[in-house]
């Protein structure tokens, strides 16, 4: 096994001369190609990824080292809807393009919460402080500096007063879930030139969500349990029985099967596709999920934990900007997060007091390393958000 290799890709320095000494970057995502970041002026920043040895982009199997980030552009935040309703156009769930700047009243911009760049990059889901969730076309090289954005639709009123905690396309770029801390779950549907946006509600913070790869289900993780959605029917319900308190993550993976022994599994169907689930704490759940009865994709959403692992833990190591070890000092308490799939065979695990890489196949804990302890700084104090881009992640 290689051990994780570090590489600071962008400096604070550069960044605030880039930005200036006022903003603060507060999320990011990455594609091959790009990195952005979302800035508390309500600006997004378009960065250009380099190899160490030439600006080509990068595929699933490049290996070449990652060189610093290249800025391109800053991308200027559309109008918000202003306080006073009457001014705007009618409120509804799903704004088009029009709609979207019907604002008569700027005045000054929320800070960007989460971003994600849709699966062929073309398109960038942003959402804000206000709850407000913009979708935009996302062309870099072609805006101009401080240039506004195509808005593709503009969605006010799903997480209203709410902090947007995750958003997630489905692998075809047709779909995107957005979660808020209220238990809030928007599911927007871009199909024939039309935009369709519906709203579910968990009860409970939204931590993660995941897509099948048919696009047809995804994991809907939150504070108290995963429940497994049937996207074209809305019907959610929980996997597995033991709710516990605490942030659980989730995702499905090719080769989740693959982390237990016997794989057949006699309580899975055929057409399951295959899922993790970090419940809080030192487990993972390794979970079939199937659509069952019904026409077409509208059958019953149905799933299976197969296993419950216990990975032991080998010996923590130390990310950038972590203290020197004292000599008999105890590290945090490790603990699975959210889990983003890195690379075929492993998935990287983000939590509040620990970051690390999971081997599918098998279930083991390769490398992992605490996050928070006193004296630390840079990615070991913490990490406010990450992005995986195939064996690579990308941390801010």
């Amino acid at each position: 096994m290689r051990s994780t290799v570090w590489r600071e890709v962008a400096e604070s320095p550069n960044l605030t001369g880039i930005a200036g000494p006022r903003v603060r970057f507060q999320c990011l995502d990455a594609n091959h190609k790009h990195v952005v970041l979302g800035a508390n002026t309500g600006s997004l920043y378009v960065f250009a990824r380099t190899r160490a040895d030439g600006p080509s982009p990068f595929g699933p199997d490049a290996d070449a080292p990652e060189g610093p980030l290249r800025f391109m552009t800053v991308v200027s935040p559309p109008r918000q809807p202003s306080d006073d309703a009457a001014k705007d156009d009618p409120a509804d769930d799903a704004r088009t393009p029009q709609s979207a700047f019907a604002s008569r009243s700027r005045g000054v911009s929320p800070a960007i919460r989460r971003i994600k760049l849709s699966p062929r990059g073309d398109r960038c889901a942003i959402a804000y402080a206000t709850g407000v969730l913009n979708v935009v076309e996302f062309r870099p090289g072609v805006e101009r500096r401080g240039g506004s954005p195509k808005v593709i639709v503009q969605i006010p009123k799903a997480h209203v007063s709410a902090d947007v905690t995750w958003l997630e396309w489905s692998p075809d770029g047709t779909r995107l879930l957005s979660g808020d801390d209220k238990g809030r779950v928007g599911v927007t549907e871009f199909a024939k030139g039309s935009v369709v946006a519906n709203t579910l509600a968990l009860g409970s913070a939204v931590a993660q969500a995941s897509f099948s790869a048919s696009g047809l289900m995804a994991a809907l993780c939150t504070n108290e349990a995963v429940d497994l959605l049937s996207v074209p029917t809305g019907v959610h319900p929980k996997v597995g029985t033991k709710p516990r308190e605490g942030p659980y993550g989730g995702c499905f993976h090719v080769l989740a099967r693959d982390a237990i022994t016997p794989r057949n599994n006699p309580g899975s169907q055929p057409e399951s596709e295959w899922m993790l689930a970090a419940r809080p704490g030192r487990r993972l759940w390794v979970a079939a999920a199937w659509l069952e009865g019904g026409e077409g994709a509208r059958g019953e959403p149905r799933s299976a934990v197969a296993a419950t692992l216990k990975p032991d833990v080998p010996k923590g190591s130390r990310a950038p900007g972590a203290p020197e070890p004292k000599p008999g000092a105890k590290s945090r308490k490790w603990e699975f997060g959210r889990l983003h799939p890195l690379g075929r065979t492993c998935v990287l695990s983000v939590a509040e007091r620990a970051l690390a890489v999971v081997e599918v196949p098998g279930g083991s804990l390769l490398e992992w390393c605490p996050l928070g302890e006193p004296g630390s700084v840079g990615i070991a104090a913490g990490v406010a958000s990450a992005a995986a881009v195939d064996a690579r992640a990308l941390l801010l």
